[in-house]
This record gives structure tokens, sequence and C-alpha cells, in this order.
């Protein structure tokens, strides 16, 4: 129980001095080769392990800020993407289902598209972000 007062205290301390120390945060990145070609840097992918404090830390602030989105009912039901307990696969599956019987039963073709969002995270200006957590009331230290 100690562990877990002196950790609680050290994440509050963390939230309001509005920083993390660099315990937290340091990390190390592994190079790992996308095929056999090692001589060309676009050939590698990163992974970067992060500190254990630093993902409990984070888990904490998840699970808060679901908690905090569910009792408000914020999030739309649209948004399955986001939600715990799936893994984001019944409804493409569902929704190829439906189109399929569609096309079957009315004798059409079909036409798809897809659109690749590679990197969609990255390209969302964090501005943006801070500004969907103030709308749902979500402080920005987080």
């Amino acid at each position: 129980m100690v562990c877990h007062a002196l950790l609680a205290r050290q994440f509050q301390e963390a939230l309001d001095q509005k920083s993390l120390p660099s315990l937290f945060t340091t990390r190390i990145t592994h190079l790992v080769p996308k095929d056999r070609d090692s001589t060309d840097p676009s050939k590698y992918r990163t992974i970067t392990c992060l500190p254990t404090i630093y993902k409990t830390l984070t888990s904490i602030l998840n699970a808060r800020i679901i908690r905090h989105l569910n009792s408000n009912q914020v999030m739309s039901r649209a948004q399955n993407g986001c939600r715990g307990g799936g893994r984001g696969t019944k409804e493409p599956l569902l929704i190829d289902a439906v189109i399929g019987k569609v096309v079957k039963c009315n004798r059409r073709n079909l036409s798809a598209a897809w659109i690749d969002y590679k990197k969609a995270f990255d390209s969302v200006p964090h501005t943006w972000l801070k500004r969907v957590l103030e709308l749902y009331k979500v402080d920005c230290t987080v």
C-alpha cells in the first residue's frame, strides 16, 4: 500500500507541475529493418520502448478520461473505434454482410475504393486535439 501511495503522489505532482520527470519519459528506440536491404534508412521502422511507469500513468489517465466521457455521454455510439472491449472488427464485418446481401438481392454491381489513412494521427495538429479535450471538459494537462 505504501508503494501505491507513493506512486499516486508522484503522478499527482507531475500533473500539478504540468511536467513529467525524465524518469517517466526516457525511452529507447530500436531500428528494425523492414527487409534485407539494411543500407537504405527508409527501409527501417522504429520501435520505441517507454518506461513502465509512463505506461502506468497514461493507462490511469486513459481510464479516467473514458469514464468521464461515458458517464457524461459525450462520445457518439458511432465512435466504436475508440471504445474498449472490442477489436474493431465486428462493425466492418456487419457492414460488409449487409452490403453483400443488398448487392446480391438487387442484382447490382459493386464498386469499392480504399483510402489509406497512413499515419493519420500524426497529421492531426495538436492544437485541434487540445481543443477537443477542452470541448469535452478534459483538463489539457493530461
